[in-house]
Order: C-alpha cells, then sequence, then structure tokens
C-alpha cells in the first residue's frame, strides 16, 4: 500500500494511518535504530541529546559531527560509524577493478561471498579493539585501520630488503636465517629475531 502511495502522490505525505512529524521532532522517537542515510552532519549538537535510539547506524558519509560523536557515546548510544556500514559499496567497486585489471570476472554469488567475508572479518576486527579499549567504534576503526598499514608497509619494506637467495646457517642454538645484503645493493644485513617478527638492519 505505501509503495502505491509513493508511486501516485511522489511521496509520504497524506499516507492513510501515518503521522506527520516536523523535522525536529524526528529525532526524538523512541528507536532500536536510527539510520541517518542522506546528508553529511545530520546528527550535530542541536539535536543529538534528543536521539532516543539504541543504535545509529551511518548509511550516509559523515552523517554526525565529531561534537555529536562524542554526545552520542556519552549517552551509551552505539554508533556504527559511516567506514563499516556503507563500506560495501567501495569494496563491490574495488571487486569490479581487480576484475577488469585481471580479465576474470566472478559472478553475482561470489562477489557476495567475498564481500560478506570481508565485511565480517572488518567488523570483527573493530569490534574486539573496541571492546579491548573501551572506546568507540568510530576509534577502533582507525585505530584497526592503522594497524593494518603498519603492518602492510613492514611486509613491504622487509620484502624491498631480501634478496632471492637466503643463506641458512644452523648452530647449536638452532636455525638462523640471514640475509646478506638487500636488494638495492646497499650492503646492509637484516637478521630475523629469535621470534621471526623483529628485525636489525646493520
Amino acid at each position: 500500500m505505501l509503495q502505491a502511495h509513493v508511486d501516485s502522490t511522489g511521496g509520504v505525505k497524506d499516507f492513510p494511518g501515518a503521522e506527520a512529524l516536523a523535522n525536529e521532532e524526528f529525532w526524538g522517537i523512541e528507536t532500536e535504530f536510527l539510520i541517518p542515510a542522506a546528508l553529511e552532519g545530520q546528527i550535530n549538537e542541536r539535536n543529538a541529546q534528543k536521539i532516543r535510539a539504541r543504535v545509529v547506524v551511518e548509511g550516509a558519509n559523515g552523517p554526525t559531527t565529531p561534537a555529536a560523536d562524542d554526545m552520542l557515546h556519552d549517552k551509551g548510544i552505539l554508533v556504527i560509524p559511516d567506514v563499516i556500514a556503507n563500506a560495501g559499496g567501495v569494496t563491490v567497486s574495488y571487486f569490479e577493478w581487480v576484475q577488469d585489471f585481471s580479465s576474470f570476472f566472478w559472478s553475482e554469488e561470489e562477489i557476495n561471498q567475498r564481500l560478506d567475508r570481508i565485511m565480517r572479518d572488518a567488523f570483527d576486527a573493530i569490534w574486539g579493539v573496541h571492546e579491548e579499549h573501551k572506546i568507540s567504534l568510530r576509534t577502533a576503526a582507525f585505530v584497526a585501520c592503522t594497524r593494518i598499514l603498519r603492518a602492510r608497509n613492514f611486509r613491504v619494506c622487509i620484502r624491498r630488503r631480501r634478496r632471492i637467495s637466503r643463506r641458512v646457517s644452523v648452530g647449536m642454538g638452532g636455525a638462523r636465517d640471514t640475509i646478506s645484503a638487500n636488494s638495492d645493493g646497499s650492503g646492509r644485513r637484516v637478521t630475523p629475531g629469535i621470534a621471526g617478527d623483529f628485525f636489525a638492519v646493520r
């Protein structure tokens, strides 16, 4: 019925049985989920205190101002930031780029499976940081992204310094890998540490 009303009138106004609300009244409705999905800065310091939702899901880009975000956090309202909530579109755009680049194309089912896995893994990682440090999901997202970027840069750095040939010397203390020179010929030596995750560059 609602769709037929929208098709015939061009909107939801005057839908039978519906109650019209002023813009400012809208933000004070008691609800489980509030999804700002249109404009930037919709939730701000003027209306944040009125919000009585349990969860705010940011469907738009930047719908909550920093000041309002702090206010919602202090009120105990969980805000799922745009970087998580609406990241599916840009993720699928990346899939399109990968397929065009490789000239190898996936089915819709494969794309949905990959998207579901990536989004779930990303949310789990961010939620873990949120729980561990007792910070907002928005802050946790930045922390998680920083960790990922640092790990990626570290991998790239080590890969660039690694020679194709590796010399392995085994002593009484166990196996030890020694990379005798960098790929750029600088002559510096890179030695893995005991746990394999610390490197000394000489």
